[in-house]
């Protein structure tokens, strides 16, 4: 909608487009939906990187001025026009899963003042003042519309991420015949440490009975001697002169 159509009103604009304020959300009902959301990424993935995404987040947090989103309007009012945001982003087929209260079932629905605003800026690239004075509005209340259409749409590009993740995890299907097929261990721990040093040890034995073999008749056992458990005598000047101490008187009272 440049060149000549940016002259346009965004009323004559939006016929010409055939806008319907009230998308109707694309309903997934068979597998090959699911195909398409899968290429609906592809597309997002190739026009948006994350940081682009992640200023369309901040924007509509009221974080950055509207300015650092500028570059963005073009791609965002295009997928918008192409109904590229209608379509209804429940929990993917393969996870089994119906529980889709957490993701955006009908896509991005704008009022038509918020679409007119949408394709003003972003399709005939046109300045806040421009569109203040055809729609006859304050800018602070085209900014505030803009805002809430910019927080519908990082909103269906966050739960299109959840659908690609949620898309990997398993089914509760799947987990339940995972945890069935997990058997026990058929031994227990303080068993198999014992089975494991009885090996060791017979191991050892083993190598110990297979050296002494090698050796043959060159081994000789070491035997201590005995000990000594005959009592000491003592001689017979020795036994005096034990008698002869014991004799002794040392003191007074001697």
């Amino acid at each position: 909608m440049s060149y000549e159509f940016r002259d346009f009103a965004p009323g004559l604009a939006l016929s010409v487009l055939d806008f319907k304020p009230v998308a109707a959300a694309t309903t997934r009902t068979s597998e090959d939906s699911d195909a398409v959301i899968t290429n609906l990424k592809r597309e997002v993935d190739y026009h948006f990187s994350r940081f682009d995404i992640k200023r369309l987040e901040s924007y509509s947090n009221n974080i950055v001025d509207y300015h650092v989103i500028v570059d963005l309007l073009p791609a965002i009012a295009r997928f918008y026009f192409l109904d590229k945001f209608s379509h209804r982003l429940a929990p993917p087929s393969a996870t089994g899963d119906n529980n889709s209260n957490n993701l955006n079932e009908g896509g991005v629905s704008l009022s038509y003042v918020q679409a007119a605003i949408l394709l003003g800026l972003g399709l005939q690239h046109k300045t806040i003042e421009q569109l203040v004075g055809e729609l006859t509005l304050q800018s602070n209340q085209v900014l505030a519309m803009f805002n809430k259409s910019t927080k519908k749409i990082a909103k269906f590009f966050k739960d299109l991420e959840e659908w690609e993740i949620a898309k990997e995890l398993p089914t509760k299907e799947d987990s339940v015949a995972r945890a069935a097929a997990l058997n026990p261990l058929a031994k227990g721990l303080e068993e198999e440490l014992n089975e494991e040093a009885e090996k060791s040890i017979a191991a050892l034995q083993d190598r110990q009975a297979t050296l002494l073999s090698t050796l043959g008749d060159e081994y000789v056992p070491f035997h201590p001697p005995p000990l000594h458990t005959t009592p000491h005598t003592l001689s017979s000047s020795q036994q005096q002169g034990t008698q002869s101490r014991g004799q002794m008187r040392i003191g007074p009272w001697s």
